[in-house]
């Protein structure tokens, strides 16, 4: 469900509106498990967005411009600015109702 994008090619998306970017690590369990999670999410809505996958080891800039702390980390930005941030994904209950939210709150 999710585009895996380089740097380059996640910064022309930011500039081109709505998006949800997954930012993890290759090798953190928690990134798995939260990436499992929210495919299950995208795949039951119709997303009005782009879902990008990020892998942080190759863009460590993006760690500081977005504020990312942790990983893993799903940032919903618009219009190149960051929405919501989430660095705890608890329950697919809740990722669902945020990214409801985010898809539902149209330009």
């Amino acid at each position: 469900m999710f585009e895996e994008v380089n740097e380059k090619r996640f910064r022309e998306k930011l500039s081109k509106g709505r998006l949800v970017a997954f930012f993890h690590t290759p090798f953190c369990g928690t990134c798995k498990r939260a990436e499992k999670m929210i495919n299950v999410v995208l795949e039951s809505m119709k997303p009005n967005f782009d879902a990008l996958s990020c892998n942080l080891n190759l863009m460590p800039s993006l760690a500081e411009t977005f504020e990312i702390t942790s990983v893993p980390c799903l940032l919903m930005i618009e219009d190149g600015k960051v929405k919501n941030r989430i660095f705890s994904f608890g329950s697919i209950d809740q990722l669902y109702h945020s990214l409801l939210q985010f898809s539902e709150n149209k330009p």
